[in-house]
């Protein structure tokens, strides 16, 4: 603002007079201005209650569920053994179980290195000076790791981890350990060197155990190989693991055999896409030929297969010719057939990918796995290798897997904890109090949203309280500001259609009613209900009590309904509350939907509020802007007079002057 100097020669008090002029555009931006105060002050609370109902919608968003009502408990004779929970859909009564083995992840303790060897010792170090490569086998997955004499320990390490295991180097005891990353049969891990080289690469590094396990995946790809015959070179194994050969190794028909099974699988590819596209236009066909309401969905559909399919015209006509002969069906099983034998050879030579490997590398994956198994093991001494196992129980002697401790049988969750030598006892009861308590839990936490909802639509009027001003707080102490906007901010929901509408809502589902097992049940038929206005407290007219619940004075006299329900037939109890829960859940899900006026997951209009503040904004700005102008108009004004002020007490000083006085 700026610094003015007026009323020198009129006397007048200039800035009063102009302030008195435009005090009616003033108030015009106080107007506004505490109008936008006053909306902030509810946009606030709005987020304050939102959360509220929130939070009660997310407890909802649970309830909906059999999960969240524990009706049943479970008990058993030995808790060193195993631990029990159980959930609502479990029978009562007594379970017997044995548990013949727990879960096991598989693990490798490999052997010592030596003293001086470090995570940063190489390869060399250990003795090692060829080149060559690891296979590990994860996770469904299998890679392979090269190594040679400048690989350190700690590469190797790394690149375990990376295909798929735990892996680590004790600096202390100079071991590697690797172990399977989750428990059972099926998720173990192999280790296994590709060729010579690279299982001489596995027994310097002390993970070499020779076990059957590891010398799956060398008769995998041994089992390629072929003689001068074009015959199996391998026929079996004798009692200590080695292969029983028929002839000499060769490897000209070796690779004549792989580049067949490469051609094959690329046939049995294309074998596949063509008779499944076969049975498709067949079926799409019959229906056009055999549906009579050309303008249903069935036969638009139908019709599109048929117009659509790129079968060529030879096979079209074949598959329409076998219609006409009533040969469909059994063509359409043959072609089934024929997509299984396909895909049964594919997964019996899957590890042949001629998309991943070329022949030449397959050649020599498979040389190398046959001179594994022939030559001499270098087995790591000292290395143990405990292997992956599943855990098995029997329950009501019928046994089940699991490679996890925990199983879930039809209700019944059992974690496995040691084996057992005689059978141990489940017991199954109902577990009246730990469903009353969730009732009653929930029905504490609606009273408490729908008082301070009724609380706050019936607030006390704040007629004649607005914002006050900063002039208005200055002539006021701090506690008087406070209890005033106390004031205004207690009745910000005073006769809120929206916090009616939802108070309403909300309590006429409580007082619906749901159908359970062909029966009509409501709240009122376990003895939960309200107590009317006039013996509830004020703004708790429409909270419900529980009869005979002791700490409830309005009703604790009253005979336990809703134990006596629970005791009776708790599945009952379980999806009234289903239901209930799930239509309030509904309500207010509905609520929080998005729309023009509101954002997703809020209960009221904070969308029109946020252009309702900004348009107070704009008017306040223009207000502003217009007060400004219209006191530099006046201001101008009696800049003016002054100036002829001065200039007429001027021209009188010189007159005076002239005439002698």
């Amino acid at each position: 603002m700026p610094i003015r100097i007026t009323g020198l020669n009129s006397g007048l008090d200039t800035e009063a007079l102009v302030s008195e002029l435009v005090s009616a555009y003033r108030k015009k931006t106080e107007k506004y201005t505490k109008a936008q105060t006053k909306l902030s002050w509810k946009q606030d609370a709005w987020k304050n209650l939102n959360d509220k109902v929130s939070k009660f919608y997310s407890k909802l968003t649970n309830m909906k569920y059999s999960t969240a009502y524990v009706s049943k408990k479970a008990s058993i004779s030995d808790a060193t053994k195993a631990s029990v929970s159980v959930k609502s859909s479990v029978a009562t009564g007594s379970y017997s179980l044995k548990i013949n083995e727990t879960a096991k992840s598989g693990y490798l303790s490999g052997a010592a290195l030596g003293d001086g060897i470090t995570a940063n010792s190489t390869m060399a170090e250990l003795g090692y000076f060829e080149g060559g490569e690891i296979s590990v086998t994860a996770e469904g997955k299998t890679t392979n790791i090269a190594v040679d004499s400048s690989t350190k320990i700690s590469d190797f390490i790394s690149s375990l981890n990376e295909a798929g295991v735990n892996a680590s180097f004790d600096a202390k005891y100079h071991r590697i350990y690797v172990s399977a990353k989750k428990a059972g049969s099926e998720n173990d891990f192999t280790l296994s060197g590709i060729s010579v080289s690279g299982n001489e690469a596995l027994s310097k590094l002390g993970l070499n155990v020779d076990s059957s396990e590891d010398r799956e995946p060398y008769k995998v790809w041994a089992a390629y190989a072929k003689n001068a015959d074009g015959n199996p070179y391998i026929t079996g194994y004798d009692d200590d693991g080695k292969p029983i050969t028929n002839g000499d190794l060769d490897t000209y028909q070796t690779k004549l055999a792989l580049q067949d099974i490469i051609n094959q699988k690329g046939q049995k590819s294309a074998e596949i896409t063509k008779n499944q596209a076969k049975i498709q236009y067949a079926q799409a066909y019959r229906t056009v030929q055999e549906t009579a309401d050309t303008t249903s969905q069935e036969y638009q559909d139908a019709l599109a297969i048929v117009n659509g399919s790129a079968l060529d015209a030879a096979d079209k006509t074949a598959i329409q010719d076998s219609y006409a002969a009533g040969n469909l069906d059994s063509d359409i099983t043959g072609w089934r057939d024929s997509i299984a034998d396909a895909r049964k050879f594919l997964e019996e030579h899957e590890v042949v990918d001629n998309t991943t490997l070329d022949l030449d590398a397959m050649e020599d994956k498979i040389i190398g796995a046959v001179n594994v198994l022939n030559s001499p093991v270098s087995k790591s001494e000292g290395a143990v290798r405990m292997y992956g196992q599943d855990a098995e129980i029997e329950l009501n002697g019928v046994t089940y897997q699991s490679s996890s401790n925990e199983f879930d049988i039809n209700g019944l969750t059992i974690n496995a904890l040691a084996k057992t030598t005689d059978e141990i006892t489940i017991s199954v009861d109902t577990n009246s109090q730990a469903l009353y308590d969730t009732v009653k839990d929930f029905i504490k936490e609606y009273n408490t949203l729908i008082n301070e909802m009724n609380s706050l639509y019936n607030a006390d009027s704040a007629k004649g309280y607005e914002p006050l001003t900063s002039e208005e707080k200055d002539a006021m102490s701090d506690r008087e500001v406070e209890e005033w906007e106390k004031k205004i901010k207690d009745s910000l929901f005073r006769r809120d259609d929206t916090v009616s509408s939802i108070v309403n809502s909300l309590h006429n589902i409580m007082l619906g009613s749901f159908t359970v097992n062909g029966k009509s049940y409501s709240l009122s038929s376990f003895g939960i209900s309200t107590i009317g206005i006039l013996n509830a407290n004020k703004n708790e007219e429409k909270a419900f009590h529980i009869d005979g619940d002791s700490e409830d004075s309005a009703v604790s006299g009253k005979d336990d309904r809703l134990m006596a329900a629970i005791k009776e037939d708790p599945d009952v109890i379980v999806d009234f509350m289903k239901q209930l829960t799930g239509k309030l859940y509904d309500s207010i899900h509905e609520r929080m939907s998005s729309s023009t006026l509101s954002s997703f997951g809020v209960v009221y209009n904070d969308k029109q509020m946020a252009a309702e503040y900004s348009d107070y904004t704009t008017t306040i700005s223009k207000w502003d802007k217009k007060l400004e102008s219209i006191e530099e108009s006046y201001f101008k004004k009696f800049a003016a007079m002054e100036s002829a002020l001065a200039t007429l007490q001027s021209q009188q000083s010189s007159l005076a002057s002239l005439m002698g006085f």
